[in-house]
């Protein structure tokens, strides 16, 4: 087949140069054109001699395709018998070359190269400013991927969880604020449960709900993704969302911050659970902007629901003049947008003897709830958090200060929207200790005021997962990926962003290119693959990442059914070494759950705990040492401005 591929290559890319000529030149006539054919002989010389025509790899190919195109013109038009034949055996040898490259890269292809280019009217254009790789993988690919991908996935998407259309469910949908008693009003309802199951964002949510539950003497087992609590004759499991077992009956079941459906990342998850739960009763709990897309979702499934609107359960008031730290009061809750400035802000309450408990993204869930725990006890007087603290457990907050009005997004830094104002602010004003909760901000106090003030956008769009069923399609993830993600359904059904993921394959595979023995990523099982590139971790975390690339060494190569438990190397190790070494545990119970591999659990609990309490001390120190001098610096000249008025 090599041969005749060859053969077919080079005799389809003798065909569309032949055809390149254009009308020659008046001018070049006489010794202008003895001058013009003796320069062209020179260049195709030197194309000769430096292999311009024969690319060494794909990124290559491309170039020299443009070379060609451009030569091909000239010589068909002034060059001489000796000139073409010259040229026409560089086009031999970039097909043989484009071919190499093309089975390298696809060493199992073992059809005719004429049916990637059959039922394609642009294939001669295309194939001009194109090598084969690239023609393959965007055009012959996309086109066949397009076609498996209709075929397998259902026209709805409610289509997908034929258990839930046989049922007849009703969704009780809990609208309101925060602050507004929605979960609670649901939770109550939870407790009655035979069978129940609460879902939701955050793992310190699950383990909440949990402790609730267990408080009230009904047996509650917890499952997240990176932990769980098992109850023997549990009537109610407490899990994070992307838990969920849609092949579960339940007879009632809480689907908690559903406004998180219109995320790019998560937000499939809570689409997931609206189609697919197979729950008698099913309580939503969401903030207003969701309920019209929670209810057409609702209407495409044909069941029923009611609405229950909630009101703030205490009046929330702006405060419109700047805040100074020498006015910070028990009670408060000061909000900047990294964890440098979380640590920083810390300590220089400290400085002025102010206990503060922290909270961030990275912090650990067990850390994080010691820290509350410090702040609920009355140990610490204020929070200084990141917006991690706007969605999650429900703290005793008075105000709400905005230290910061801007955020990153991974690109630049950006005003905060007024979404993401209204969820941290609405923490403020705990019902049952306060009367009322105020917010303030130290500065851009009408950018808050107004974001308060600006009432929410209903939601236009949920995001659809991608499902395993696809990666029997016979392509690679990336190129599955990146068709299914640009398929797209229609404007309110969007597919979750897979960058991601996408970024975990990069990295795994160019590990495997190194230390793979000779076996490439896509050469491997797609399903054992794609569970670790979902595993959700950071692929920025370079350890974390190291200890995913030896797993999938371990698992795709060596066969192994036992991971090996991560060590921490450090015995003094820093803060950012601690929370990295957390989230390998996570990344080993995770892989080790996820592929049903046995694992260290007494290990791996008693580890954690000494993780925690390490983390711990070391944020309890480091709030009692003093700002750095740079930090100071960047201060006084307004970069996270925290000095006093």
């Amino acid at each position: 087949m090599y041969s005749e591929n060859l053969n077919y290559l080079t005799s389809y890319y003798e065909k569309i140069y032949r055809n390149n000529t254009f009308t020659p030149n008046a001018g070049k006539k006489g010794k202008n054109l003895a001058n013009y054919k003796k320069k062209l002989k020179s260049r195709l010389h030197k194309t000769v001699r430096e292999k311009r025509l024969q690319p060494a790899g794909p990124g290559q190919a491309k170039d020299a395709h443009t070379r060609a195109e451009a030569l091909s013109k000239d010589i068909n038009t002034y060059g001489t018998k000796t000139d073409k034949k010259v040229f026409y055996e560089q086009i031999r040898l970039m097909a043989e070359a484009e071919l190499a490259i093309f089975m390298k890269k696809y060493p199992e292809f073992g059809s005719a190269i004429a049916t990637i280019f059959m039922g394609d009217k642009q294939v001669d254009k295309r194939m001009r400013r194109m090598s084969l790789l690239e023609y393959y993988q965007d055009f012959y690919l996309v086109r066949v991927i397009k076609g498996d991908i209709s075929k397998l996935m259902p026209d709805s998407p409610p289509q997908q969880y034929p258990q839930a259309r046989n049922m007849n469910r009703k969704f009780i949908l809990h609208v309101g604020p925060t602050n507004s008693g929605k979960t609670y009003d649901a939770i109550q309802r939870l407790k009655s449960a035979a069978c129940g199951v609460y879902l939701g964002p955050l793992r310190l949510l699950a383990l909440e709900i949990h402790d609730k539950m267990s408080a009230s003497g009904i047996p509650c087992t917890m499952i997240t993704g990176e932990e769980e609590i098992v109850e023997d004759y549990a009537l109610v499991t407490s899990s994070t969302i992307e838990m969920l077992d849609d092949e579960k009956h339940y007879d009632i079941a809480v689907i908690d911050e559903a406004q998180m459906l219109a995320d790019p990342i998560r937000g499939h998850n809570w689409t997931r659970a609206i189609l697919g739960l197979c729950a008698e009763e099913i309580h939503v709990c969401m903030a207003p902007e969701a309920e019209s897309v929670v209810q057409k979702l609702i209407r495409m499934c044909g069941d029923r629901y009611e609405v229950i609107r909630h009101e703030r359960n205490t009046p929330l008031s702006f405060l419109s003049q700047p805040f100074s730290l020498e006015e910070v009061q028990d009670g408060d809750a000061l909000i900047v947008f990294s964890k440098k400035s979380v640590l920083r802000l810390s300590a220089l309450l400290e400085e002025r003897g102010v206990a503060s408990s922290v909270i961030y993204g990275n912090l650990p869930p067990a850390a994080r709830k010691e820290q509350i725990y410090r702040f609920m006890s009355g140990q610490t007087r204020v929070v200084v958090s990141t917006d991690a603290i706007g969605m999650g457990v429900n703290l005793p907050i008075r105000r709400v200060v905005f230290m910061e009005t801007e955020k990153y997004n991974g690109k630049v830094m950006r005003p905060l929207k007024p979404a993401e104002v209204r969820q941290i602010a609405g923490r403020a004003g705990r019902y049952g200790m306060y009367e009322s909760g105020y917010v303030q901000a130290a500065k851009n106090m009408n950018l808050i005021g107004a974001a308060l003030e600006t009432p929410p956008e209903d939601l236009h769009c949920v995001y659809a997962g991608f499902t395993e069923l696809l990666l029997d399609i016979p392509a690679e993830i990336p190129a599955i990926f990146n068709t299914w993600e640009k398929m797209g359904r229609s404007r309110f059904f969007r597919m979750m962003s897979v960058e991601e993921s996408l970024a975990r394959y990069r990295y795994l595979e160019k590990v495997m290119e190194r230390r793979g023995r000779g076996r490439r990523l896509g050469e491997c099982d797609k399903h054992q693959v794609y569970q670790l590139i979902s595993c959700p971790c950071d692929a920025r975390e370079r350890p974390v990442m190291d200890l995913l690339s030896d797993y999938m060494r371990a698992i795709l190569i060596k066969g192994s059914v036992n991971l090996e438990f991560p060590m921490l190397q450090e015995e003094e190790p820093e803060l950012q070494t601690l929370e990295s070494y957390y989230k390998c545990l996570d990344l080993y119970h995770q892989v080790s759950r996820r592929f049903g591999f046995p694992y260290e659990k007494h290990g791996l609990d008693t580890t954690k705990k000494v993780c925690v309490e390490k983390i711990n001390a070391i944020l309890t120190a480091d709030a009692k040492k003093p700002a750095d001098i740079e930090d100071k610096g960047r201060r006084e000249r307004g970069n996270g401005e925290f000095c006093d008025r």
